[in-house]
């Protein structure tokens, strides 16, 4: 994936989102956040209102280094239906809690995570049958 992901970026070196792709994969791969970091960096740089698309590694990240203030700022531009992972999709509330969870605030952090499992409960009643939903949550 590394070397695919570098001769993307060879091709279209402004793609920031590959950018940060690829920087993530050094992430899981190495555990090197360095290079995930700096991409975000100069993603923001330019216009943090442009990150969104990038938002949910920018809170993977910021969640991975306890970073609340990072965290803030990513879920500031995260679309409004939250994050997914591999497919699987969690709730902004989800992603709210676990910005609270690491600023300590249990309390808020709990009542993130009721909304979040309400919106799931929500989601599966009305589509029972969508596998990457049902799959994680049941």
């Amino acid at each position: 994936m590394a070397a695919v992901l570098d001769r993307v970026v060879a091709i279209n070196p402004n793609d920031l989102t590959t950018r940060v792709q690829r920087a993530f994969v050094d992430l899981q791969w190495r555990g090197d956040a360095k290079p995930l970091h700096n991409a975000i960096e100069a993603s923001v740089a330019r216009d943090e209102k442009a990150a969104a698309p990038i938002s949910d590694r920018w809170l993977f990240l910021a969640l991975c280094e306890h970073d609340k203030i990072a965290a803030e700022r990513a879920l500031a531009v995260l679309a409004r239906d939250g994050c997914h992972d591999e497919g699987i999709p969690f709730p902004r509330a989800w992603c709210e809690g676990m910005v609270e969870q690491i600023g300590g605030d249990q309390t808020a952090a709990r009542a993130a995570f009721t909304r979040a499992r309400e919106e799931i409960e929500s989601l599966l009643l009305e589509q029972p049958d969508y596998a990457e939903d049902c799959a994680f949550w049941r």
